[in-house]
Formats: structure tokens, sequence, C-alpha cells
């Protein structure tokens, strides 16, 4: 969900340190390495059509179906 507002820079010096990108792959890896939880993007090139199928039917037992229009 996007705000519409930039991220404002730090005010302290230590500012400098925060990284201006995210590694999601990363993020990802320690999400199912530390609680169990994945993240997948259901076009992800590395899921098969089974898989793709398996997660959309999870997803929307969990959540609802995905409205469009």
């Amino acid at each position: 969900m996007k705000t519409g507002h930039a991220p404002k820079p730090a005010r302290c010096a230590l500012g400098k340190l925060i990284p201006d990108t995210i590694d999601t792959e990363s993020l990802k890896h320690d999400a199912w390495a530390s609680h169990r939880i994945i993240v997948a993007a259901i076009d992800d090139p590395r899921i098969n059509w089974i898989e793709r199928q398996i997660l959309k039917t999870i997803g929307e037992k969990l959540f609802g179906r995905v409205r469009r229009g």
C-alpha cells in the first residue's frame, strides 16, 4: 500500500548506516529460518504450476479471493 510519502532521511549520525535498499530474498530466507513464514510471489519463476495452484488455494483459504476490477 503506497501512502505517497517518501521516507525522511535520518537526523542522527548513525542514519548513514541504514541501508537504502533491503535485500528481500535475505529477509524471506530469515523469515523462513526463524519463524517458518513463507513469503512468495505467485508468479515467482522458481515455483511450478502445481506449487502455484497450492499456494493460491492456501492464500484464498486464509485471506479470501482477490477482487479485481
